[in-house]
This record gives C-alpha cells, structure tokens and sequence, in this order.
C-alpha cells in the first residue's frame, strides 16, 4: 500500500499494509477532526456537536476537504443553531463531476441520519 493513498508520504513510498491502516485510523481524527473543528463556533462546539453528529461532518470533511466542509451551508446552519437544517445541508453533497453518484448518496444518507440522532 501506499504511503500517498493514507496522506502520509511522498508518491512513490512504500510501507506495510499495517503502517498505512495505523495512519488511515488515525488521521481522519488528528487532522480532518482538528481542521474542521476550527470553522465551529464555541457554542456549537460545546452543545450542538454530539459525537454522532461530529462524526458525520468530519465524514464530509474527509470526502471534500476540511475548507469545504467547513465553509458549507451545512456547517453555517449547524453554528445558526439551526441543527435539522444543517444535516439535510450535508445530503447536497452528493456529486461528482456533476453528477449524483449513487454510492455518495448512500455515504450522505448514513451521514444524515448519524446527524439527526437526538433532534427531536
């Protein structure tokens, strides 16, 4: 495997299968986690963001970059306060190439409902 494909290398490097799944089981919480955290207002932070829920946008924020996800309508109406609204938000992003893939939609619809648990 390589060392590029987990984002943790130069093209080319090589490194066991077991190295590669260390960093992949670990980066998308340093880095993407981190990164996105820094578009969440204090307030959300401390009480609209469950663990669910964090895990879904850091989900989205793995799949189109943290500066994406962060500067999402998803991510604006979640710190809004307005939660429903910003985990249908997370659905949109859907495409690729213009067009809607089935598997993304699938991936944003687990994502939706990881997002949803506890709004009433």
């Amino acid at each position: 495997m390589s060392l590029k494909d987990v984002g943790g290398g130069r093209i080319g490097d090589r490194a066991a299968d077991k190295v590669c799944r260390q960093k992949l089981e670990h980066r998308p919480t340093e880095d993407f986690r981190e990164g996105l955290h820094r578009y969440f207002t204090d307030q959300t932070k401390g009480s609209r963001l469950s663990p669910e829920r964090d895990a879904a946008y850091v989900s989205l924020a793995y799949n189109v970059g943290i500066r994406g996800a962060g500067r999402s309508t998803a991510t604006r109406r979640l710190n809004a306060g307005d939660i429903a609204s910003g985990c249908q938000a997370l659905t949109w992003w859907n495409k690729a190439g213009g067009r809607v893939v089935r598997g993304l939609v699938r991936r944003r619809t687990d994502e939706y409902r990881l997002c949803m648990l506890g709004v009433s």
